[in-house]
């Protein structure tokens, strides 16, 4: 009798916990699918990502490389500047040299 009285309660209790814990294991299997979807959405996001990266090296390399095209542009363009200030300096002396000329061929004429 003592052993009827486990095995019924027994029955019960699988009876009971049996349903529960199908649900459990079915709630448990939702949630795994769930976070399985969320990995490959993660790894999506990390190619995404790592897509975004590698275009940020390559655009801040070409940023490098246009200072550096900058530098050299503003560099001929100072040089540029030097050369035509020379110019008008070797222009400005051609004028007085041209003119003290002329005046000396004004003096020597009335002399």
């Amino acid at each position: 009798m003592g052993r009827d009285i486990v095995t019924g309660l027994r029955e019960v209790i699988q009876d009971l916990l049996v349903p529960e814990l199908r649900a459990i294991k079915t709630e448990l299997q939702q949630y795994s699918r769930q976070f399985e979807a969320i990995d490959k959405r993660f790894e999506a996001i990390d190619r995404r990502f790592e897509a975004i990266f590698g275009e940020l090296k390559s655009l801040r390399k070409d940023m490098e490389e246009i200072k550096i095209g900058q530098a050299q542009i503003l560099a001929k363009l100072d040089l540029e500047r030097r050369i035509t200030k020379v110019e008008t300096i070797l222009d400005e002396i051609s004028k007085r040299e041209l003119t003290e000329g002329l005046v000396k061929e004004q003096k020597d004429k009335y002399k």
